[in-house]
């Protein structure tokens, strides 16, 4: 984008017969927005606040300074509202004679190839151009200004690309198979690909083909039949993503469902957090690195900010709204959290796999094992979405080699944060981040909602195909105080899906697979019968591996 050519135009439009009226314009995101605010801010005339108020629009910020943008000017004065996307067909601002338009938009989409989401900035559709104009003149004539050729134009795209060819289908193919719309196999005239070419934009092969794979790697899916399982069947009923929806079973057969269904929620919807302003960045920094409460880890600070927003509701009707200005979140996105929190309740107790109001209640309360079982239950989750990194590395590598970093929305990325810096183990030395999603952008891949990997045991006890016990290679060296012999004496490999590998004993081995075994036999439990149809051995398998 051209902020110069931005600039130039404003003092165009301000030096014109046009006359007065609010300029608006259409930026790809908060770097733009942030940038030409700058750039306005220490340019002349409008920097004068006596002629000019700069706004801004972007759906980050807090809801009163998005409000301030219908704010009707005193005569003399031209409002400038630096805006995304939100600004085209969501609100009306009446006062708008003019509207400068950038012709771009960051835009989410799916790379089936890479089977990530993607973030980057595209030129908009013909139809966005013509939505984008009509917000000039609501009032009054208007003008619209566009940043393109009349050739660039005509290339756009018509229409904005079907949200098939722009999301993962993972949950669609649940929902499908739910409905009965899809009752046979991958390649049967009735299964999931079927079913979506019929679609007027039919998604792309290798997009079904990557849903259809994680959801039969999570155990939500038949391998042979694309048939549901117990566990996608209760997935297919949660308005969580299937992922999130594993690990808020797992939390609810650990006892601590309320803490997951909390996380499961916040991870689901936009970011509780709000986009402070220039000089209130430190400020809002040490807000969120105070919510995590040192725990590393995203899911944990959302879940500390959901609780503290629990107990600030009780203390009236304005404690949740100052809670909220402190702790820089967003007072409407809170509120959204605790109402679709409520929806998940409802459905786990419709499905029968227990009350999040009497969490616990058949093995302890949350706060005897807390942090530990509820990453363990994300772990079990979202894997395989672990990255790892040895001493003195910066960047993290995921199981496919893949160089990726955290998201600056993390507070794993704020100043002063272990993972924000290099790796400070020994050369030889691992430590293991769990991730809500990779996205990619023009810099690179990302990874949002992040979590130091305190324990490897969950991921040996819940994750992954198998876990795989081998002997280590011995040295051809017939010398028995050889070092590397009697490092590795009496002990064994054990390792998932041949990427996570780790050093034993015997003993601990056998006692990590027999653990293994109770675990999953019990989970299978609980999703065939639910909470009712737990035996006391299954109950005690649980009780053993929280204790582990």
């Amino acid at each position: 984008v051209d902020h110069d050519l931005i600039v130039s135009l404003l003092s165009y439009i301000d030096s014109s017969s046009y006359g007065d009226g609010a300029v608006l314009i259409f930026l790809p995101g908060w770097h733009d927005i942030s940038v030409l605010g700058q750039m306005l801010d220490s340019t002349s005339p409008f920097n004068n606040t006596n002629k000019f108020r700069i706004m801004q629009l972007h759906g980050g910020i807090p809801t009163n300074e998005q409000k301030m943008v219908f704010t009707k000017m005193p005569k003399g004065v031209r409002k400038i509202v630096l805006a995304t996307n939100i600004a085209e067909t969501s609100i009306t601002i009446d006062d708008v004679a003019f509207v400068i338009d950038s012709g771009k938009a960051k835009e989410k989409g799916y790379d089936p190839h890479l089977g990530t989401s993607t973030l980057t900035t595209e030129w908009i559709s013909q139809a966005s151009v013509r939505q984008r104009q009509g917000r000039a003149g609501r009032t009054k004539a208007g003008v619209a200004f566009h940043l393109m050729s009349k050739r660039r134009h005509a290339s756009l795209r018509p229409f904005l690309d079907s949200e098939l060819l722009r999301t993962p289908l993972e949950e669609l193919c649940l929902l499908a198979k739910r409905l009965g719309l899809a009752n046979g196999g991958y390649d049967d005239f009735d299964g999931i690909p079927a079913l979506m070419n019929k679609a007027i934009d039919p998604p792309h092969p290798l997009a079904l083909k990557n849903a259809v794979g994680l959801l039969v790697e999570i155990g939500a899916m038949d391998d042979e039949t694309n048939a549901l399982t117990d566990l996608g069947w209760k997935l297919s009923g949660l308005s969580v993503a299937p992922r999130l929806g594993k690990a808020l079973m797992f939390g609810m057969l650990f006892g601590v469902g309320r803490s997951a269904a909390a996380i499961a929620v916040a991870t689901s919807t936009k970011d509780p957090f709000v986009l402070p302003r220039k000089h209130e960045r430190q400020q809002a920094d040490g807000a969120k690195v105070a919510m995590s409460k040192g725990s590393q880890s995203d899911f944990l600070t959302f879940l500390n900010a959901m609780q503290s927003y629990d107990q600030s509701r009780r203390r009236g009707a304005g404690g949740s709204f100052r809670f909220c200005k402190d702790y820089f979140l967003s007072n409407n996105t809170m509120g959204m959290i605790s109402e679709l929190r409520r929806n998940v309740a409802r459905e786990l107790v419709g499905m029968g796999m227990g009350d999040l109001q009497k969490d616990g209640s058949w093995m302890r309360s949350e706060g005897q094992y807390g942090e530990g079982l509820i990453l363990s239950s994300l772990t079990a989750g979202l894997y395989p979405n672990v990255v790892m990194r040895q001493g003195g590395e910066q960047n993290f590598s995921t199981a496919l080699g893949r160089k990726c970093k955290i998201h600056l929305s993390s507070v794993n990325s704020l100043r002063g944060q272990s993972l924000s810096q290099k790796c400070g183990l020994p050369p030889n030395g691992v430590e293991y981040v769990l991730y809500g999603e990779v996205v990619k952008q023009p810099n690179g891949f990302s990874m949002r909602n992040t979590s130091r990997v305190w324990s490897v045991v969950p991921i040996l006890l819940l994750c992954g195909k198998s876990l795989d016990v081998k002997e280590i290679p011995d040295v051809e060296d017939d010398n028995e105080e050889d070092p590397y012999r009697q490092a590795n004496a009496g002990k064994v490999l054990v390792s998932v899906d041949e990427w996570i590998v780790f050093r034993t004993t015997v003993a601990v081995a056998v006692a990590l697979k027999q653990m293994r075994i109770r675990l999953n036999d019990c989970f299978l439990a609980y999703m065939e019968k639910g909470e009712r149809g737990l035996a006391e051995e299954d109950k005690e398998a649980v009780g053993d591996a929280c204790g582990y």
